[in-house]
């Protein structure tokens, strides 16, 4: 919708609500919306220094006002003034007169401060008028039996009755030519006068005529035209000076003419009251409005609500568009190998690098089974990774030896608003590089401890080796005495195979094991370790103790273990001054083994806690640490899907918690490619 269309359809409602509004409230949009109930604060006061507000008119005009058998002034438009003086929660005093000229002239005095009365061009010099509070009918009565009147014409130069200063006779002097008026008191002297035959016609409000007829039994013999000679508003006429009266009072119309208070009186006094053909006409126009206006409404809402809600999908499909497009760009940056397999087997996605590898534009892949990418590396364990992710719900992640190199295949599951799995994503990437880096830092690390250690071996085989030569002498020179050469040889052997088994300590670390799990006793294990730093750890008076049971046999990666302890039983050294203690504890619980290396060194300040793991960090001075020690731990942890803590108090020590999933045989080295073997982490 163009906006020269919305405006005309603004135009058109604003004018169809106007309309309505000036017809049921006569007021217009802009009043109506603008137009504020509540009293301002000069009103309050103005309305609090006047005091009780005074309603003058007869009481010769039932049902509107009469004075009832119990000396009670009572009528139509008695119950409104009260239930006006409710609204403005003032009192309000009845001046009631035997003639309304007499209450016109209380008003135009003082006396009073307002009369119910038909608004006139004559009555306008004298008075200010309120909103309209009622419609009232003028019509005129004749004798059955004359001839009738149809319209005002029929008037003319007729002898008509009319109550004193009552709006008919204004009436009937603009618009009756040749009309003799007759003024009376009250309406029952000039129902009389037409009962007598002393005039024609009686011309005044149409249910006081009917009211007083029916009281003094003419009914039956009198006749009405058949239209009402004149259907005016009603209104509340107040003296010029009184200007905060109008203000006040017109709210106060406002608020009842919402309430539809008018209406419920006349309900009261006349029954379902019936309205007369200009208000059949007027309410139905008003239905009619109110229903074209709510109807253009509803309908321009829906209109606006629907073009908005297309608008809304073309601009999120656009988005989305957008969304996919940057993320299909994305992928296609990335130089791993991604591909998404939906439920049924099918490739729905794939990045640039995947199609590179299998030797086909990543479009010829789209809709493809995904056994019919075999011939892309290592793709008979991504079939099963991703047949495992659909069935159990879990991503995966593996490494594999293929053709000479090695992968990883990680699978993740895609649920779209529900429990069930509808697509896998698949990330295959070439950590050959990776591998070899890796062994080669840790070769590198092994290498340094080494050489850390060639000093303290050296001197362990020294002592012995100055054992066998002192006993080679004294068997040399002794040639009688059998039992020193016996006692010499013995020691010679023991000297022998103290030298022997620190050489096969320096072996066992410095050879490579295979990179699976190995049964191992795990207090036989962490003890060698210990052996291989005797040396460094006399020349600091540093204890240690290994608490862990004889018969504990854990099925472990060695290689990464060893890795592992060294690099943490190095760090405690190396964080004890003088005279300290290495404390390690080993225990299995809940499918776990758990290795706790406790110190009582320097211990780490909290603000470095959280960098301890990170590669190249270090608080050593200069050449006496490169900063890979604990990031080779974390890695070695890691790769055995463990979890590594550390806990330091600056000053009193520091403990790692090491916990490592126990294994079992089958769970390892099982699952082999066409090439090589698994590489499980």
């Amino acid at each position: 919708m163009n906006k020269k269309t919305v405006v005309a359809l603004l135009i058109i409602i604003t004018i169809l609500l106007n309309a309505y509004l000036n017809l049921r409230y006569d007021s217009d949009l802009f009043a109506f919306i603008n137009d504020d109930q509540r009293l301002s604060k000069s009103e309050k006061h103005w309305l609090d220094n006047h005091g009780s507000f005074i309603y003058s008119s007869d009481y010769n005009s039932p049902p509107l006002r009469y004075i009832d058998e119990n000396s009670q002034y009572q009528g139509v438009i008695v119950d409104y003034m009260s239930a006006l003086s409710i609204n403005l929660e003032t009192k309000m005093k009845f001046k009631p007169e035997a003639t309304w000229n007499g209450a016109y002239e209380n008003v135009k005095s003082g006396k009073a401060d307002y009369i119910d009365m038909i608004e006139s061009p004559k009555r306008n010099l004298r008075f200010n008028f309120s909103k309209p509070i009622y419609k009232l009918r003028g019509a005129a009565a004749f004798k059955k039996g004359k001839s009738e009147l149809t319209n005002v014409l029929d008037l003319k130069n007729k002898t008509i009755a009319v109550q004193r200063s009552d709006y008919a006779v204004e009436f009937l002097m603009t618009n009756v030519k040749g009309a003799d008026i007759v003024q009376t008191n009250n309406m029952s002297e000039a129902l009389i006068k037409l009962k007598n035959g002393e005039v024609d016609a009686v011309v005044g409000d149409e249910p006081v005529i009917k009211y007083i007829a029916a009281r003094l039994s003419i009914e039956n013999g009198i006749s009405f035209s058949e239209k009402p000679l004149y259907e005016e508003n009603v209104v509340l006429a107040v003296a010029k000076s009184q200007k905060e009266m109008i203000s006040i009072l017109n709210k106060s119309i406002t608020e009842l003419d919402k309430k539809n208070t008018m209406q419920k009186i006349q309900e009261k006094w006349f029954g379902a009251y019936s309205l007369s053909k200009n208000e059949k006409q007027e309410k139905m126009i008003s239905i009619f409005l109110s229903s074209i206006s709510i109807l253009i409404l509803l309908s321009y809402i829906f209109y606006s609500w629907n073009r908005q809600l297309k608008n809304e999908v073309k601009i999120r499909t656009k988005q989305l568009n957008l969304s996919r497009n940057s993320l299909i760009e994305t992928l296609d940056g990335f130089t791993d190998y991604l591909v998404v397999i939906d439920n049924n087997g099918k490739v729905i996605l794939a990045n640039r690098s995947f199609g590179k590898k299998f030797g086909k534009a990543k479009e010829y892949l789209i809709g493809k089974n995904y056994n019919e990418l075999i011939n892309f590396p290592c793709w008979d364990y991504a079939m099963g990774m991703i047949k495992d992710t659909f069935e159990n719900g879990n991503g995966l992640f593996k490494e594999y030896k293929c053709n000479g190199s090695v992968y990883s295949i990680n699978t993740f599951p895609i649920r779209e608003g529900s429990e069930n799995i509808e697509r896998v994503l698949t990330v295959i990437k070439d950590i050959t590089k990776i591998k070899v880096s890796e062994k080669m830092l840790l070769h590198e690390d092994k290498m340094v401890a080494i050489g850390q250690l060639a000093a303290a071996v050296a001197h362990e085989i020294r002592n012995p080796l100055g054992i066998i030569r002192n006993y080679a002498y004294i068997i040399k020179t002794n040639d009688e005495n059998l039992e020193t050469t016996q006692r010499s040889i013995a020691a010679i052997e023991s000297s022998v195979k103290r030298a022997s088994g620190i050489i096969d300590n320096l072996l066992n670390f410095s050879r490579l094991c295979p990179n699976t799990v190995i049964k191992t006793n795990m207090k036989q294990f962490i003890q060698s370790i210990f052996n291989l730093y005797t040396k460094p750890m006399q020349n600091k008076g540093i204890q240690c103790s290994v608490i862990c049971s004889e018969n504990s046999e854990c099925f472990v990666n060695q290689e990464s273990l060893k890795h592992i302890m060294t690099n943490l039983i190095s760090n405690s050294i190396d964080a004890i001054e003088q005279n300290g203690m290495i404390d390690v504890k080993c225990m299995t619980y809940n499918e776990k083994v758990v290795i706790e290396i406790s110190d009582t060194g320097s211990g780490i300040k909290e603000e470095n806690i959280e960098s301890a793991f990170n590669p190249f960090f270090t608080t050593k001075e200069p050449g006496k640490g490169t900063g890979l020690g604990l990031y080779i731990v974390y890695n070695e942890v890691k790769k055995c899907s463990g979890e590594v803590n550390v806990y330091s108090t600056y000053g009193k020590g520091t403990t790692f918690k090491v916990s490592l999933p126990l294994e079992t045989r089958e769970l390892r080295g099982n699952t082999k490619s066409i090439e090589g073997e698994s590489i499980d982490q």
